[in-house]
């Protein structure tokens, strides 16, 4: 497994804090004001329930600063996109029924609103990390779209996580489908990105995909979306930099997420 993690480098200053939050792990990102990454930490295996388990996050000095603006993302789980009725109650979707319900406005043509959950344990400790520290909670969903829709506009996004891969396809600029799968193997990884495809009338090698997340672009993953998929990788260079001691074998695309949603403060 790669080692992701890294502090800022003594003199850096830190304007923003990004953070995913996952069904059993929690990961978070130091920028600067320019989206810069600083740093980067994980915690895998939590028990939200059991605040024996998350004590380490509390006590965690970079969660504990004063940011600009603090950003959660929610990655996995279900999550659902509305143009009916935006005025109306939340209504109850599958997989949500015990679930602290959260929506995000998108204004799209007509408006949209992504609608998704966290439960109560997770809602609690970001109320215990960061109330009243200008936080700001959206899904990947959310965070994605901008970037898909303005540089993909027709084709996927897929993002590779430790666990889990999620899928965005766009068609001129809209969403047509959106999911998060549990993975095992690259072979699963391609299976979805394929089968999406074809769900959304995409065509391979035609279509555009590009790929972010933990992934080398010397993987027999990446090597297999490549030569199925002609699949591109990121390229992060033009919109932010690592200033950091990034570890070994470890590429900026990786960390694409946390800068989709630091552009939500820019």
């Amino acid at each position: 497994m790669l080692t992701r993690d890294f502090l800022p480098q003594e003199g850096q200053q830190t304007a923003k804090l990004s953070a995913i939050l996952m069904a059993d792990s929690f990961v978070y990102c130091l920028l600067d004001a320019s989206n810069n990454i600083l740093g980067h930490r994980s915690y895998e295996g939590i028990r939200f329930h059991d605040p024996t388990n998350t004590q380490a996050l509390v006590n965690d000095a970079w969660l504990c600063k004063t940011y600009q603006d603090v950003l959660v993302t929610t990655f996995g789980g279900p999550t659902y996109f509305m143009q009916d009725d935006l005025d109306a109650p939340i209504p109850i979707f599958p997989g949500l029924e015990k679930a602290v319900l959260l929506s995000d406005q998108i204004p799209t043509a007509p408006p949209a609103a992504i609608v998704y959950g966290v439960t109560v344990h997770q809602r609690n400790l970001l109320q215990q990390l960061f109330e009243g520290k200008n936080m700001h909670v959206a899904s990947a969903l959310t965070r994605f779209l901008p970037y898909a829709a303005q540089e993909i506009n027709t084709g996927i996004l897929l993002h590779v996580e430790q666990k889990n891969i999620n899928i965005l396809c766009v068609r001129q600029g809209n969403v047509v489908l959106y999911n998060t799968y549990e993975v095992d193997s690259p072979k699963d990884i391609l299976y979805f990105g394929l089968a999406a495809m074809k769900e959304c009338g995409l065509t391979p090698g035609v279509d555009k995909v590009r790929v972010s997340g933990w992934v080398s672009q010397e993987s027999a993953l990446f090597q297999s979306l490549s030569w199925y998929m002609k699949a591109e990788l990121i390229q992060p260079a033009s919109l932010y930099q690592v200033q950091g001691n990034m570890p070994e074998g470890v590429h900026s695309h990786a960390y694409f997420l946390h800068y989709c949603a630091s552009l939500c403060a820019s």
